[in-house]
């Protein structure tokens, strides 16, 4: 919009240079009419002006109505005795921005299924339940958020999921809805002439008894997103600094890649691999974040990614999350923040990973909460006989770096060009 905004501003200014000149050109319709045109296009310029200062002062000293969204408790989350409809363990984690659940029930058993996708047709709408909250959140928004494309989750990950042979449903989104829904869903609405609360935020996602509610039933957009932690062989993890304009736990320390999982990448990985899992969907967009926000560029033989667990973000209204440990097969590794990512993206840090693994809970309230889950979820995960591959993999021999000769081992890939093929980054 911005670019287009300033070609036709170049545009005018055009006109305005030319227009003094304008009895030395022919007096023939063409530039005739061109000279109008360019009136013309400084006069739309300055009705669109005109509109946005409209807009903005109308924003500053609009009536708010009676409704307002207010800061739920605190202690969301609290007490949860768990997910509807089925009695598996969960872990309640805690960072400095909130709560995560964790299912213990599924942990690395995700890792070993195949499971297909299946894309829903309809995309997502606000419920009538939740348009007025919705709404609400609207003025809060970032102007400058793009809405992109999304999925949403449609199919609880929890044990009988990992255990049968079922498809996970998609459902087509977007930013926008996240941010109106998930995002907001820890706050309540208010009557402000009423002084009363009309509607709960924590209803649509935990039910009266204090349950998780299934992502089947539950009403928010639940954006799916995944996150990772990075080791390379001399047992150092890298993570990352978000920004203080980052949309995702500001200012605070997070895995070494995270981000939600797009809708345009899921057709292009699927046009090419019809037959594409769940598992490799995830291990890839997984990755593509993870090459975003360190600038790596590696290979198959170098680096690979294990699934560890599935969460929900209370804090997010039951956003759900799928969490990662990613093997670098090289003795040190190098992050760095590219131009892209410098609007959510402050720096790296580098912790050994025994000493990340020792952190308690004091710790990991400092950190966000996606780390600190993910950081539990990889204690748990390198402590059971699932860890082994972790280990097998990271323990391995150096990779052979990568070439552009025919008789290569592995095709480099990085995020700026053509998507790798599932499994490879």
């Amino acid at each position: 919009m911005a670019l287009v905004n300033f070609s036709l501003g170049v545009a005018a200014n055009v006109g305005d240079l030319l227009d003094p000149f304008s009895g030395l050109f022919p007096q023939t319709p063409f530039w005739i009419g061109l000279g109008w045109a360019f009136r013309g296009l400084g006069f739309a310029l300055a009705a669109v002006g005109l509109i946005g200062l409209g807009a903005n002062v109308w924003r500053m000293f609009r009536p708010n109505g009676d409704y307002e969204l207010r800061d739920a408790e605190p202690e969301l989350g609290h007490g949860l005795k768990g997910l509807t409809q089925t009695k598996d363990k969960i872990l309640a984690i805690r960072g400095h921005n909130g709560v995560v659940v964790v299912n213990a029930s599924v942990d690395a058993q995700l890792d070993r299924g195949s499971h297909r996708i299946k894309l829903r047709k309809d995309s997502y709408a606000w419920p009538e339940e939740l348009k007025l909250a919705a709404k609400l959140a609207r003025r809060e928004m970032n102007r400058l958020a793009l809405n992109e494309h999304k999925l949403g989750l449609r199919s609880e990950i929890d044990s009988e999921f990992v255990a049968a042979d079922r498809s996970v449903e998609f459902q087509k989104t977007r930013y926008f809805f996240d941010r109106t829904t998930n995002s907001v869903l820890n706050r309540d609405v208010w009557s402000r002439l009423r002084e009363q609360r009309v509607a709960r935020g924590r209803d649509y996602f935990i039910s009266e008894d204090n349950r998780l509610i299934r992502l089947e039933q539950a009403g928010a957009s639940n954006q799916l997103g995944g996150s990772t932690l990075m080791v390379d062989q001399s047992r150092q993890v890298h993570l990352t600094m978000q920004t203080s304009t980052s949309a995702e736990s500001p200012d605070l320390l997070a895995p070494s890649g995270s981000g939600s999982f797009d809708l345009f990448r899921y057709q292009t990985l699927v046009a090419r691999q019809p037959n594409l899992t769940f598992q490799e969907f995830c291990r890839s967009e997984i990755e593509r974040e993870l090459f975003e926000e360190t600038a790596l560029v590696a290979n198959t033989l170098e680096l690979k990614t294990f699934l560890i667990g599935f969460g929900r973000f209370l804090y997010r209204g039951g956003k759900p999350e799928i969490f990662a440990v990613s093997a670098l097969r090289r003795s040190t590794a190098t992050a760095r923040v590219t131009t892209q990512e410098r609007l959510w993206t402050g720096g790296h840090e580098v912790v050994p990973l025994d000493d990340l693994l020792s952190w308690k809970p004091d710790k990991l309230a400092t950190v966000s909460a996606p780390l600190a889950a993910n950081i539990e979820l990889l204690r748990r995960y390198l402590d059971s006989p699932a860890g082994a591959a972790f280990q097998d993999f990271l323990g391995g021999r150096d990779a052979v770096a990568p070439t552009e000769s025919n008789g290569s081992t592995a095709a480099k890939c990085n995020v700026a060009a053509e998507p790798c093929p599932s499994g490879s980054i």
